[in-house]
């Protein structure tokens, strides 16, 4: 699974802006927010993906701290009493960082952290983030571990819209040859950006 281009980034974030404009403006249209079962995986992947890539992972961490409280100032008016997604793929990434360190024991502590209600997808985001970076670089290994998480997911929760994520696994097991590759900030401010617009029309609509 090496990096292939921007597919899955612009996949990502082509999918949550469907599932936002469907969050937003049509809450009753449910095969929008299906789509956007796309993103939050496919960004769990990526910050395993990351993790391997990127070679100061303290700036990794940092731009993601730095950019969930730019976020933040939107997301509030957008989701109020939520945290956003940025802080959830930190603490991923951060429990990543600590399963290579000796200080593996602390993993706990931080999944712990994902019962907090206003951290966005919670516990179940943190344990896909470290999923994927324990199955990554082996295909069936990826799918048999996501299957089954999202199965033991809707057992318990009956959740199925957000079960739909497995779909996901399609465009990470297969993904493309994509010769477009985005700036790195693109990605980082999309996030805020995207949230603002939203939020924008609305206001003005």
């Amino acid at each position: 699974m090496n990096r292939k281009g921007d597919f899955l980034k612009i996949l990502a974030m082509l999918t949550m802006l469907i599932d936002h404009v469907g969050y937003l403006y049509y809450p009753s249209a449910i095969w929008l927010r299906i789509i956007g079962r796309l993103a939050f995986p496919i960004f769990a992947f990526l910050i395993a993906r990351g993790y391997r890539y990127t070679s100061d992972k303290r700036k990794y961490m940092l731009r993601l701290f730095v950019f969930g409280i730019i976020s933040q100032i939107p997301y509030h008016y957008f989701v109020p009493g939520k945290l956003n997604i940025m802080f959830t793929l930190l603490i991923g990434l951060i429990i990543i960082q600590l399963s290579e360190s000796k200080y593996r024991l602390l993993m706990p502590v931080f999944f712990a952290v994902g019962f907090y209600p206003p951290l966005s997808y919670g516990v179940y985001g943190l344990v896909m983030i470290y999923l994927f970076h324990m199955s990554y670089g082996d295909r069936s290994h990826t799918a048999a571990l996501y299957l089954s998480f999202s199965l033991m997911y809707l057992y318990i929760t009956s959740n199925w819209v957000q079960a739909c994520s497995v779909m996901a696994l399609v465009p990470i097991l297969f993904e493309p040859n994509f010769p477009i590759r985005l700036p790195k900030a693109v990605g980082y401010w999309f996030y805020p950006v995207h949230i603002l617009v939203l939020m924008g029309l609305k206001y003005i609509l």
